[in-house]
């Protein structure tokens, strides 16, 4: 896995697809972009804000 260390709730993934377990308001196969109708922040905990 490639999980990113800020967007993902742990760094192991499902091992058949992949898929990292995103933190709220993050997707991506690895955690590492902000869903659509969020913004970025600089927060750890909370990497994706609601717009």
């Amino acid at each position: 896995c490639q999980c990113h260390p800020v967007g993902s709730v742990r760094m192991t993934c499902n091992q058949t697809t992949g898929q990292c377990t995103c933190k709220e308001g993050v997707t991506g196969l690895s955690c590492n972009r902000c869903a659509e109708g969020y913004e970025q922040t600089q927060s750890t905990i909370a990497p994706c804000v609601s717009k």
